[in-house]
């Protein structure tokens, strides 16, 4: 069973579901949506609209109207998208969103300690898997994002970027300029991959941070799997919002993402809109 799946197992056997509905739900936006009858949200990244090569985005509209239709027979979506192994990106990106939705409820305290997880929101504790990285480490960051400054450490061995999105030159320079700025020193210890040797990268590496966006394209079991001999995996991304049982059962250290509210929209940026926390298994010792 997929982290997927198998979160939505877990969901079900924490949490009544019956009476729940798909009130509303946006997928044109980089960051599709949902929303519940019991006023939960839910969000995922929406690589059908970040990466719209060959996609019809003009379609998207007129199958929003015919999912909340379906919700007439199928309130939370569950026959229709939930069960499904879809390797279809929109499709991936709402599933990934309904289970955010409805993993909301769960992501407190008290329930996640029952469960040897610990949550914290305090801007020190969000630091601190970034700071468990070690002289002499080789880390892999799987996604080219804002995170990578926290990584700039000039005792560490060498640091991958693996981004599939590398081949966007534009976006690629402006963010390679941005840290060879800032540290010039520790640049020249980056090296840069489109993602095609992710396993033989991983499988070296002492610290991964993946990018929870890779629940939305059906790469965080292989990643998760190619990153098991790692002392440290950290999932970072508002994607990440989820129960996160299933990711901690693959070796996962810590997420950091977001509580998702009604305050939160589809930008690129939704971690604006929610609060940011940390859930981290207590069983890791450094």
């Amino acid at each position: 069973m997929g982290i997927l799946d198998e979160t939505f197992a877990d969901i079900v056997s924490s949490r009544d579901i019956i009476g729940l509905k798909v009130v509303s739900l946006n997928l044109t936006a980089p960051f599709s949506m949902v929303s519940l009858s019991d006023g939960s949200v839910g969000s995922s990244a929406n690589y059908f609209i970040q990466d719209p090569r060959g996609n019809d985005v003009s379609a998207l509209p007129q199958l929003e109207k015919r999912l909340m239709e379906i919700t007439a027979r199928d309130p939370i979506l569950f026959e229709t998208i939930i069960r499904k192994d879809s390797a279809n990106l929109i499709f991936l990106s709402l599933k990934v969103s309904l289970l955010s939705a409805l993993s909301q409820s769960l992501l407190d305290s008290e329930y996640l300690g029952r469960k040897n997880i610990s949550l914290d929101v305090s801007e020190a504790s969000l630091n601190l898997p970034f700071a468990g990285i070690r002289q002499g480490d080789i880390v892999t960051a799987i996604g080219f994002g804002d995170n990578i400054a926290k990584m700039l450490r000039d005792d560490i061995k060498g640091l991958w970027i693996c981004d599939n999105f590398i081949h966007d030159l534009k976006v690629f320079r402006e963010k390679s300029a941005a840290i060879e700025q800032e540290n010039p020193s520790f640049f020249r210890k980056i090296r840069f991959s489109d993602g095609s040797r992710n396993e033989s990268i991983l499988s070296e590496s002492d610290v991964a941070v993946i990018t929870a966006s890779a629940l939305c394209n059906r790469t965080m079991d292989s990643l998760l799997y190619y990153a098991s001999r790692c002392r440290s995996v950290l999932v970072e991304g508002p994607s990440g919002s989820i129960l996160p049982l299933a990711l901690f059962r693959r070796n996962v250290s810590s997420v950091i993402t977001i509580l998702k509210d009604e305050s939160i929209d589809g930008s690129l940026s939704p971690e604006d809109g929610g609060k940011k926390i940390i859930m981290s298994r207590m069983d890791i010792d450094g």
